[in-house]
């Protein structure tokens, strides 16, 4: 992984990353840059503006827009950024990012609906000063950054994976036929 990088990925026609990606780099990328100036953050998604790459463009970060396969980004950089303040529902792109074997450092609504431990498979982090707290621990000491990941990718492996999926759906399904067949 590419020492003090930093990843953010969404599609940008969804007003949570716009608004998370405008929080990020408007307030904790420049604590991060603080202090580590060589600090970057890569910013992957489709359907981003030229406006708000205008935005949110500065000294540190790069457009990389829509890329042909996500696996390639969440294998390079050392840390996934998921600063989500607003919305609802499962954010897939954080169980991606456990796959790939990234650490994450998340908001308590960016990790909403997922299984995770905060401080054993992810960092969380609420407050400006907390993000960027949780994403410097991360890049300054890599070997906890990747005992988190190992963390996180076990519990996509255990509990969201497809075949974990599919067999408890089989069961379910199973149950339901055997209550509605006694009736």
């Amino acid at each position: 992984r590419q020492p003090d990088s930093l990843l953010f990925v969404g599609n940008f026609q969804h007003r949570p990353n716009i608004e998370g990606l405008m929080y990020f780099t408007g307030e904790i990328l420049p604590l991060i840059r603080a202090r580590r100036p060589q600090a970057t953050l890569t910013v992957v998604g489709a359907q981003a503006s030229p406006a708000l790459e205008r935005d949110t463009v500065r000294e540190g970060v790069c457009f990389q827009g829509r890329v042909p396969d996500i696996r390639e980004p969440l294998s390079q950089y050392a840390v996934f950024v998921c600063p989500i303040r607003s919305g609802a529902g499962v954010r897939v792109k954080l169980l991606e990012a456990f796959a790939a074997g990234i650490p994450v450092v998340s908001t308590s609504l960016g990790a909403e609906g997922i299984a995770a431990t905060p401080g054993r498979d992810f960092l969380r982090a609420d407050s400006p000063g907390e993000f960027a707290d949780a994403c410097l621990r991360l890049l300054e000491h890599p070997e906890e950054a990747a005992v988190l990941a190992a963390h996180a990718r076990r519990l996509v492996e255990t509990t969201y994976d497809w075949s974990v999926v599919g067999s408890r759906l089989g069961t379910i399904y199973a149950q339901l036929i055997e209550q509605k067949s006694r009736l």
